[in-house]
């Protein structure tokens, strides 16, 4: 069975997409990726965000995967935030 996180969480990941944040996220294999959050998609009853790293390339991460999720160096400041899941 996927693992699903709580809707509270998920709204989280919904908001930076919507805003197209700039984002650093860690996953539980201790990688971290910096880049733009550009959308949820969902696969085989996996949902992912997509993200565009900082080189271009665009990234699929499983969101029952991360482990902190922060909005950074976005205007206005009010937009950024860090959340542990």
């Amino acid at each position: 069975m996927t693992k699903r996180i709580s809707c509270d969480l998920h709204d989280y990941f919904e908001i930076v997409c919507m805003r197209q944040s700039n984002i650093r996220i860690t996953i539980k294999d201790k990688i971290t990726y910096q880049g733009k959050a550009v959308d949820l998609k969902t696969h085989r009853g996996v949902e992912w965000l997509e993200v565009q790293l900082t080189d271009g390339e665009i990234k699929r991460i499983n969101i029952a995967e991360v482990i902190t999720l922060s909005a950074c160096d976005n205007n206005p400041a009010s937009h950024n935030f860090d959340i542990k899941l």
